[in-house]
């Protein structure tokens, strides 16, 4: 704790010495732990003692670490935004846990290094424990045996830790043990005065809570702090408390493998690693050891090498700003003024009552945001204020779509407004001829005024050029015009380099740090237009040259305003009430996230927010829900008029991944036609809460069908690197802990997948991994130009010198990028990848084909009715791959026995070509009873999404994320701290305490709709429709854009 800044020192603040007297007191729990630890190994007879699966991984730290570490941990994790009303027991166990473990394996790794054990000493029987409950860290590897050996068994078998990691149980297990210590010893002085004598009482009372809540039906174990520790933590700086993560003051090591680079002491994967489900980590492993991904690899070590310091001006006035308390320039307020309403009286209608209580809750979830707002800003202050004399660097690593991301969490430029504001390159570049044209240009851009040409934006500076001097000298006492823009702490920052530019002799020898932005136009509708070669789509993102920048959300939203006027002149209710007050704020983040799958509820919800802010409380009572939806239903329009070509290319991407998730692999079907032969049970994925089927194996049944679907989709960037999306149906998993029973969700390889999420995944992870390759290749081309770059995903940044530059880079890479046929290169490494795979295609039962085949079901005795058409469709799928067999037979005969074979997929070949030798189109497939994907501009979306406001279909936040589960960084419990959101918000609930919900009862069929079609379901070779048709876009012109990146 001493290394870490903590102290005894009664000089220390004291939020610091709290957790110095907390540490003190856990130390000699920890050492009782041990204790017990040992007596329960001395008993030969104990088998039910926890202590007997927890004791070996505790027993490598010292009970110092295991406090200090815990208590950090704890403590860093209710820093981050929205935790102030508390967190989830398994939330802060799992964190405990992760750091503990990341811990050990370094230990384990350094000791074997340095040619000795750490468990040298321990018994055959704790090393058996160890070995038990961990997993390979390396899927290729085997766990060494756990039974005993000779002496160089034994070194092999303490070799072999060096490939383990911590299961997830261990982890909840011990991380929930450590917190039970912090909550027995932390205690904090209370002092209140006694009602009768008036006397000062002072009792200790826990700093920590562990209370039970229910919500949305589950309960929930929850860690709260108490309010004078609360309060602590947001006033003062805690030194020391954040964890591993921070920005390093060496150029990170270079990226050689899936575990070397970034960190020199602290190792971590270069793919986030979100999931038990090893696929991702096995394609990656192996296409580095090919040397397929040493482009990625090295764009990554790129965005690392580059040296960043806190920009001190700004620093200074953050500082200034934040001691007021008050919420400047988006910092949250100390003491938020926000008054409750009255209280009605108690003759007062419920319907009123019922309201102030809806507007009290509100209130206490803005002051509870804003205090959680508050503790995470007050810790990137202090990671500012300890690297504000150091040059550092951001190691990164990525997702499993290859988007990069910073690996340290709390301050980096992917941050908010006020992390960015700090930051500034520390290699500075003479502004040279151009360079100071681009500092007044960045100043526009961050304002606000970044729609109008180039030239506007310059003068624009010009004409605020006494706002600019004010601002420097002036910065909290003066105009504060800088508090006026969009991004104010970037502005600040750039008024101060301006300044100092135009007060030195000659300006373009300034040297000049600070980072200019160049930010693409709606990236993903860019990406869309090239691969669909979509003229009309490609003049509104600014691949056409212009003499001004296209701006597609100022088109779409002057495409609704016209809809809306000419609705209200039409009488409608919400037109009259809408007519005028559509912004193209209030349209940019629909269309922003219409090209990642955003559906219409989510849709709508992003409408409601921005309309909140536009209309009266009286103007919203007339119906903010229909009002949203109104203006949702326009906008989707308006872009799928925009944008026809986008939308082909998504119907694509969607039909083959509707194909792909509902497939067999050729070893799957080796195994149903197997177990139908020989009756033979195979392991089928269970349910762990009914324990007389735990452990168990069956034969695949009808009924198990759906489950067998386990074929994820998979590509491979142009970059190559393998894309495998994580989304599967995967089920809890309940420990018992000391504290409280915990569910763990754990995916496997084996689960099945989860149609809907890789469906409406596929397209939107598509395309960030388009968006993700562009990046890489300008990274390296400017690092090979020796430019310093860095990147927030689709904004790119370096010195205000090498703009024109690097803007030529970018739409170079672009163009030979997009010069390839990207779906084409896609559609043939589908069809390699899926060779021999059966997939579940269906047809409507009024069709020509369906009757077919209904009649040669009859004719075969195949059942054909509801009940048993799955055990119809597991016989069919045996017949099926007995054709094919036969068919690749080098026997004549046998291959004619295939040939004259009468089964639904001959059928359907017969018909389809019959139907195209007619002149007419080929039969259609239908999607199946799933969900279709939300495409661009696709109003029949709103369809499906009516009365399913809580459906927990794939929202925008959760295609840009993968879901969160037992393997979650610890790092991404501090929500907010990626710019989208990366957030990355869970999809699906990864830690459920005790009493989760049925995952499939949200999703079951609402019994009061109409009987729904039934399609007529059968098996066919996996194969994938031709591309859509390429419009005549010429990419190329991209080079003559001047706004492509501005």
């Amino acid at each position: 704790m001493q290394k870490m800044g903590i102290t005894s020192a009664l000089h220390t603040k004291p939020m610091e010495a709290l957790m110095w007297q907390w540490y003190t007191a856990m130390v000699p729990l920890f050492k009782e732990e041990f204790k017990n630890i040992n007596k329960a190994y001395e008993d030969e007879a104990a088998e039910a003692d926890e202590r007997l699966i927890t004791g070996p991984f505790l027993e490598a730290f010292t009970p110092e670490k295991l406090a200090a570490t815990s208590l950090i941990v704890t403590v860093s994790t209710f820093g981050a935004p929205d935790m102030a009303g508390g967190m989830k027991v398994s939330q802060i166990a799992m964190a405990i846990g992760k750091q503990l473990a990341m811990e050990h394996s370094l230990m384990v790794t350094q000791t074997i290094q340095a040619n000795h054990s750490l468990y040298r000493s321990i018994s055959e029987r704790r090393l058996r424990t160890l070995i038990k409950y961990s997993k390979t860290i390396d899927p290729s590897r085997e766990k060494p045996p756990q039974d005993g050996g000779d002496g160089e068994d034994i070194d092999k078998k303490y070799e072999g830790l060096k490939h383990l990691e911590w299961a997830p149980m261990i982890k909840a297990k011990v991380g929930a043990l450590c917190l039970s210590k912090i909550l027995e010893a932390a205690k904090i002085p209370v002092t209140r005065e006694e009602r009768e004598t008036r006397k000062q009482l002072t009792a200790n009372e826990p700093a920590f809570y562990h209370a039970t809540v229910y919500s949305a039906g589950r309960k929930s174990g929850m860690i709260r702090l108490h309010q004078i520790v609360l309060d602590k933590l947001r006033r003062e700086p805690l030194r020391g408390s954040f964890g591993t993560k921070y920005p390093m003051v060496v150029e990170p090591l270079p990226w050689t493998g899936y575990k070397e680079g970034g960190y020199l002491r602290y190792p971590e994967p270069v793919i986030k690693e979100k999931s038990n489900d090893d696929s991702q980590k096995i394609y990656a492993m192996a296409a580095i050891e090919k040397g397929d991904m040493d482009q990625v690899l090295a764009g990554l070590s790129v965005l690392g090498k580059t040296a960043w310091k806190i920009n001190r001006d700004v620093f200074k006035v953050v500082i200034e700003a934040w001691n007021t308390g008050e919420p400047i320039g988006k910092l949250a307020p100390e003491n938020p003024k926000m008054e409750y309403p009255p209280e009605p009286s108690p003759e007062a209608p419920k319907k009123e009552y019922a309201l102030w209580l809806k507007e009290k809750k509100r209130i206490d979830n803005a002051k509870g945001g804003y205090h959680s707002q508050r503790c995470f800003q007050n810790f990137q202050l202090e990671v500012a204020r300890a690297f504000r004399d150091e040059a550092f660097y951001f190691p990164h690593n990525m997702d499993f779509r290859g988007r990069a991301y910073p690996i340290p969490p709390l301050l980096n430029h992917l941050g908010a407004d006020l992390s960015r504001g700090l930051l500034t390159f520390a290699k500075g570049k003479p502004l040279g001829s151009v360079g100071l044209t681009w500092l007044k240009i960045h100043l526009a851009n961050v304002f606000g005024y970044d729609k109008a040409s180039l030239t506007d934006r310059e003068a624009f500076a010009m004409e605020h050029i006494n706002d600019i001097y004010d601002s420097c000298q002036n910065p909290l006492t003066g105009r504060k015009w800088w508090l006026k823009a969009e991004d104010p702490w970037q502005c600040l920052a750039t008024c101060f380099e301006l300044k100092n530019a135009f007060d030195s002799p000659d300006p373009s020898s300034y040297i000049s740090h600070l980072p200019v932005h160049q930010d693409g136009t709606c990236n993903g509708l860019q990406h869309y237009a090239a691969l669909g070669g979509d003229k009309a789509g490609a003049a509104q993102v600014n691949l056409e040259p212009g003499d001004r920048p296209s701006d597609i959300y100022s088109a779409v939203a002057d495409i609704v305003k016209k809809e809306v006027a000419s609705d209200a002149k039409a009488g409608g209710a919400f037109a009259k009430i809408l007519d005028g007050r559509i912004t193209r704020k209030v349209v940019k983040q629909t269309v922003m996230t219409n090209v990642y799958g955003v559906t219409f509820i989510g849709a709508r919800a992003q409408v409601i927010k921005q309309l909140e802010a536009v209309l009266s409380e009286e103007e919203q009572k007339a119906g903010l829900l229909g009002m949203g939806a109104y203006v949702a239903k326009l906008i989707f329009k308006a872009l799928g008029q925009m944008f026809n070509g986008a939308q082909e290319i998504q119907d694509w991407l969607g039909v083959c991944a509707n194909r792909i998730t509902t497939s067999l692999t050729p070893e799957q079907i080796d195994m149903i036609e197997k177990q139908s032969t020989t009756g033979t049970a195979s392991e089928m994925p269970r349910d762990p809460r009914y324990r007389k089927n735990r452990g168990k194996k069956k034969a695949v049944s009808g009924k198990d069908i759906h489950s067998q679907f386990r074929t994820t989709v998979i590509w491979t960037t142009p970059l190559r690197m393998p894309v495998v999306q994580p989304y599967r149906k995967s089920l809890s998993r309940e420990i018992t802990t000391v504290l409280q029973y915990l569910s763990i969700v754990q995916p496997k390889a084996t689960d099945a997948t989860d149609k809907r999420k890789q469906l409406q995944a596929f397209p939107p992870n598509f395309i960030h991994s388009l968006d993700a390759t562009h990046m890489l290749l300008s990274a390296l081309k400017c690092d090979e130009l020796g430019l310093s770059f860095a990147s927030v995903h689709d904004s790119f940044w370096t010195h205000a010198a090498d703009i024109p530059l690097m803007n030529r880079i970018l739409r170079d890479a672009f163009v030979r990028m997009h010069s390839e046929d990207i779906i084409g290169r896609l559609h043939e490494e589908f069809c390699i990848r899926y060779k021999d795979c059966m997939y579940l295609a269906s047809v409507s039962p009024k069709s020509p084909l369906a009757k077919l085949i209904q009649n040669h079901r009859a004719e075969n005795s195949l059942p054909n009715s509801n009940k048993k058409i799955n055990q119809t469709l597991l016989d069919e799928l045996v017949i099926e791959r007995t054709r094919h067999r036969l068919l690749q037979s080098e026997d004549p005969e046998e291959r004619a026995k295939g040939a004259a074979m009468i089964t639904p997929s001959v059928l359907y070949e017969t018909a389809k070509q019959e139907e195209v030798e007619l002149g007419g189109e080929p039969l259609d497939l239908q999607t199946g009873d799933e969900a279709p994907i939300a495409r661009l501009g696709d109003i029949s979306v709103e369809q499906a999404a009516k009365g399913k406001a809580k459906s927990t279909a794939i929202s925008e936040d959760a295609v840009e994320a993968e879901a969160v589960d037992a393997n979650e960084d610890d790092e991404e419990l501090l929500k907010g701290i990626m710019d989208d959101g990366s957030s990355h918000a869970a999809a699906a609930a990864p830690l459920a305490d005790e009493g989760a919900m049925d995952p499939e009862a949200l999703q079951r069929p609402n019994k009061n709709k109409g009987t729904r079609e039934l399609k007529v379901r059968f098996w066919l070779p996996l194969d994938f429709p031709p591309v859509p048709k390429k419009g005549d876009f010429d990419v190329t012109r991209l080079k003559e854009s001047t706004y492509f990146f501005s």
